[in-house]
């Protein structure tokens, strides 16, 4: 009986040791693989994201200018056609329109717009690192 409670209590205070030297360990290898991680989300989400983000957004900048464009040139044809004036100068003062207005919209977007447009998207990523390394620092 008595070997018994002492076979206990021996596996009793290995299960303890166990238990502590294993937490330890895990926080240990926690400490070291969070900033690592944060690293190369951060490095991820820089070198596969913004280039993927920044291309959408000229295709879309390009697009919607271009629909402006052909949506100001209507307006200014039907406008004028509108008032009797013949339809070969309507047509002529579009034409002479419609490039300028695009490349106007188009360098608005490019040196207002888009830079903008990514310096916030970098600061989002540097947000998200800060709270994903803060979050995984909180569960350690």
């Amino acid at each position: 009986m008595a070997e018994a409670e002492r076979q206990k209590q021996v596996l009793s205070t290995i299960a303890n040791s166990l238990h502590n030297n294993l937490e330890k360990i895990v926080q240990k290898q926690l400490k070291s693989f969070v900033p690592t991680l944060t690293k190369t989300m951060s490095q991820i989400l820089e070198t596969q994201l913004m280039p993927q983000l920044q291309e959408f957004l000229k295709i879309q900048t390009s697009q919607q200018i271009q629909a402006m464009a052909d949506t100001t040139a209507a307006i200014v044809e039907r406008h004028l056609t509108a008032r009797n004036i013949p339809q070969a100068v309507a047509e002529s003062i579009a034409r002479a329109v419609r490039d300028p207005v695009s490349a106007a919209f188009r360098n608005t977007f490019a040196e207002s717009v888009v830079p903008s447009f990514e310096a916030a998207c970098q600061n989002m990523t540097r947000q998200v690192a800060a709270a994903l390394d803060r979050g995984v620092k909180g569960k350690c």
